[in-house]
């Protein structure tokens, strides 16, 4: 039994860089190129920053994250990056897609304090982690997903604060069970990066044609 927790730690930390790469490569804008002579207003939001470029016409509302208890909702996360030197041409490495199915355990009408902040407290289960493409030989890549189905089933709870940050990611089972320290460790790493994507909605009312962009620290 020691030796098959030994052996799940190891695929598991290798499997580290090849989960990171979920973190969408897209410069963490996601928007193409900034708003030609626009002077950004910089708010404070959680650990990131938003900055508001415009605040859009009349009538502007204020957005937020509302989601209710037993909602239930899906998530494909498709992610390809590219690495280059100049004057070579680039390395493109297997996309990896990613299926996640979302349970809201605690909604907007009952939420979580988090720091405080109210939080919609949900539960998300990783129902699989795939690569293609870049490439790869058929049976490497057999192999690798292979690899990445000891993943397959986990399941973690996060908090989702009512601008959309994710304040907490956290693992809660690992094939039904709770795993050993070291396991939920370098999973909740994992997670840690993903914590850092999703798009935060800005802090003041907005009308149609706002616009604004966030940066997190990683």
């Amino acid at each position: 039994m020691q030796w098959l927790r030994s052996r799940f730690v190891r695929r598991a930390r290798r499997l580290l860089p090849a989960l990171v790469l979920l973190v969408p490569a897209c410069d963490f804008h996601c928007g193409g190129g900034p708003p030609k002579k626009a002077t950004p207003q910089i708010t404070d939001s959680g650990p990131g920053r938003v900055e508001m470029v415009r605040n859009g016409a009349e009538p502007r509302v204020k957005l937020s994250v509302g989601r209710w208890k037993g909602l239930r909702y899906h998530m494909e996360l498709t992610s390809s990056a590219s690495f280059g030197v100049s004057g070579q041409a680039p390395l493109r490495p297997p996309a990896t897609v990613a299926d996640l199915g979302f349970t809201v355990i605690r909604g907007t009408a009952n939420p979580v304090p988090c720091s405080g902040r109210h939080c919609v407290e949900e539960r998300a289960v990783f129902e699989s982690l795939r690569v293609k493409g870049g490439g790869l030989p058929p049976e490497l890549a057999a192999q690798t997903n292979q690899a990445l189905a000891v993943i397959d089933g986990t399941t973690m709870r996060q908090l989702v604060t009512d601008d959309g940050e994710i304040a907490e990611m956290k693992t809660e089972l690992v094939g039904g069970k709770k795993p050993e320290p070291q396991v939920q460790k370098t999973l909740d790493q994992v997670w840690d990066a993903q914590r850092h994507f999703p798009f935060r909605l800005p802090p003041v009312p907005v009308g149609v044609g706002a616009s604004w962009r966030f940066t997190e620290p990683t």
